[in-house]
């Protein structure tokens, strides 16, 4: 239920209905697991700490989309700290502008 809250996983929205949202994301979490299944493995509150740091990119101002999380979910497997240090290594090579086409 977490990543639907951070819209890693998909929600479906378009009737509001119960069992639309649950088939919607048992898919989406069916598809995750198939992507990286290690993800089995790790701590649940890893996963969701390395999904809020995605999602945090580079500050208030410069967020990355929870899209990238559903295209590239390997990214939930790497620790948070990792996470940062290849942001901000991005930030400082390339400039958080230039960073966020980058990524």
């Amino acid at each position: 239920p977490t990543l639907v809250k951070l819209w890693v996983l998909p929600r479906d929205m378009s009737n509001g209905a119960d069992d639309k949202f649950a088939a919607a994301a048992t898919k989406g979490e069916r598809e995750l697991l198939a992507k990286v299944p290690q993800l089995l493995r790790l701590p649940t509150l890893q996963i969701i700490e390395s999904a809020k740091t995605v999602k945090e990119g580079f500050g208030p101002h410069q967020r990355l989309p929870p899209a990238l999380l559903r295209s590239e979910p390997m990214l939930l497997a790497f620790p948070p700290l990792y996470i940062r240090g290849g942001l901000d290594y991005l930030s400082n090579t390339y400039g958080v502008d230039n960073a966020v086409k980058q990524s």
